[in-house]
């Protein structure tokens, strides 16, 4: 059965967003849903769910306050979901506070990302993690967190600790640009649901500047300002010059690897039959990030909320 026309722009913002969290087997809560809302659109739950039932086409229903398509059977219960995200989270504090302690000064933020930010992460999801770092570190950092994640020995109470998935780490400069023009629904609400491990100030220094980020999503906006501490930047100076020396040395190393490394996994994800979870590493001197198919499939479901008919 073809699927019914959805017509205004609220309409297309509630259809993507209920169809992505479909794609991950799980649901929305309502307030979760109003936050990614335009500041028109219904404001309590109660209104929320009076609007979905006024739209069945859409294929949203309310259920035990969440939201998600007609049909959806979850793999697991979404309270074992929400413990797996706060141990997942605790695990990641635990890899900055110990393991990874000494690169502090070479970190301007650190955060978890993707499903365990959202509160929802699958068995086997990996923990993605977003760092910025300062100018002139970035391959210095990545060098020495991969050789300490390769020798990692969790303590015995991590037993369900996650992998970790080092997917978006950028300099302070290349944060800069990502942040200063409009990338999407997809990317201000995996900027506006962070869970921040270091550098707070910084982090929202960085949103403050980023002033599509309020268009985009004002509800979800307006709950980061009223949370806020005085946006200020933790540095401005670049790290020491042999710091940077090494940097300009490691860069093509390492990335030459990390490329290579990410079509050989390409390779197997294909020969498995799991094309759906190949990847493209993007380097630079400033840049090292992971954008997966998947991603890319989300991100064009979410630009359908704005998309004209």
């Amino acid at each position: 059965m073809p699927r019914a026309k959805i017509g205004s722009d609220l309409e297309r913002r509630v259809d993507s967003i209920v169809r992505v969290a479909g794609e991950h087997r799980t649901t929305v809560p309502v307030e979760a849903l109003i936050d990614l809302l335009p500041e028109e659109a219904p404001t309590s739950p109660a209104e929320l769910e009076a609007w979905l039932r006024e739209h069945p086409e859409i294929g949203a229903l309310p259920l035990d306050g969440q939201v998600g398509p007609p049909g959806l059977s979850l793999r697991d219960d979404l309270r074992v979901r929400e413990a797996r995200a706060a141990r997942y989270t605790e695990a990641a504090v635990w890899l900055f506070a110990q393991p990874l302690s000494s690169l502090e000064p070479l970190i301007q933020c650190a955060a978890v990302t993707g499903s365990v930010a959202f509160g929802r992460p699958e068995a086997g999801d990996d923990c993605d993690l977003m760092v910025v770092t300062r100018r002139g570190a970035l391959w210095v950092f990545l060098t020495f967190t991969f050789l300490r994640l390769r020798s990692l020995h969790r303590p015995a109470s991590s037993a369900d600790a996650p992998e970790f998935c080092l997917n978006y780490i950028v300099d302070e400069d290349s944060a800069e640009a990502d942040y200063a023009t409009s990338r999407g629904l997809l990317f201000a609400r995996e900027a506006l649901t962070v869970r921040l491990l270091l550098g707070d100030p910084y982090y929202r220094s960085l949103l403050a500047r980023a002033s599509w980020l309020q268009r985009e999503a004002p509800r979800l906006y307006a709950r980061w300002q009223s949370t806020s501490s005085t946006p200020i930047d933790r540095s401005i100076a670049p790290v020491a010059a042999t710091t940077q020396f090494l940097n300009l040395l490691l860069f093509p190393l390492v990335a030459s690897y990390l490329q290579l490394k990410g079509v050989l996994a390409g390779h197997r994800l294909r020969r498995a039959g799991l094309a759906r979870q190949e990847f493209r590493t993007i380097t630079g001197l400033g840049r090292m990030t992971l954008r997966t198919l998947k991603f890319e499939r989300l991100r064009s479901t979410y630009g359908s909320a704005l998309d004209t008919p």
